[in-house]
């Protein structure tokens, strides 16, 4: 059964997908990196599809008398086409982790948390070909701010606490991990909320060390409600 949190009449909660099932409530972050590595992908693609060939168009012009001109028609070119390789190699490496790891889920015993709540979360991933070496994982409360300059739209991310979860050295190497932790939301904390210019923001991030293949990193989003527990 898929549950859908709600806004509230006293603030506007984030928007989370929890699978409910007889261990728990669980989080999956399918969704999350599935939209990631879409997005940059396609950008990607349409970048080098149209950026490369009009700066080879412009490179290989007709040299300019000006020398301001011919500057720019040689090096923006260059800069350009620097960042679609570089682009290239962010989604050869994004494509690899999910290439080479499952959708992590985190499962936690109640749905939503609280204010001052302690309660423990289990984390699992398989990988698939990558032997896994080490794992960490912190909790966060980030303040994500939305403004405007001009008519460019910027957005701000700043984590304002992190707490460092206990993190385990696997030696042999596994292919499967299963991790369990503490948390605790602190009473004194602002609770989520999510607004088109301001959102507080609560995560678990779990990183997973693999000496032959890049870090694989997923995030929980949590839902932490205005009331304190006692």
């Amino acid at each position: 059964m898929q549950v859908k949190v709600a806004p509230s009449s006293a603030s506007v909660l984030p928007q989370v997908m929890v699978q409910q099932r007889p261990e728990g409530y669980v989080l999956s972050d399918s969704i999350r990196r599935g939209c990631e590595t879409t997005f940059i992908t396609v950008f990607t693609v349409g970048w080098n599809l149209i950026a490369c060939p009009i700066s080879l168009a412009f490179f290989f012009s007709p040299p300019s008398q000006n020398p301001i001109t011919l500057l720019l028609t040689r090096l923006l070119p260059i800069m350009f086409i620097g960042l679609g390789m570089l682009l290239v190699v962010y989604v050869a490496r994004k494509l690899l982790i999910v290439s080479a790891f499952e959708a992590a889920e985190l499962t936690l015993p109640s749905w939503p948390l609280r204010l001052g709540e302690r309660t423990n979360v289990t984390f699992r991933q398989r990988s698939r070909w990558a032997a896994i070496t080490t794992i960490e994982a912190s909790l966060q409360c980030a303040e994500v701010v939305t403004y405007r300059v001009g008519t460019d739209t910027r957005t701000v991310r700043e984590v304002v606490w992190e707490q460092a979860l206990a993190s385990s050295d696997l030696t042999n190497g596994q292919k499967q991990v299963e991790a369990q932790w503490s948390i605790q939301i602190p009473r004194d904390m602002q609770p989520s909320f999510a607004t088109m210019r301001n959102n507080i923001e609560w995560n678990v991030v779990v990183k997973l060390h693999s000496p032959r293949f890049p870090d694989a990193e997923s995030q929980f989003l949590l839902v932490v409600l205005p009331e304190v527990v006692d």
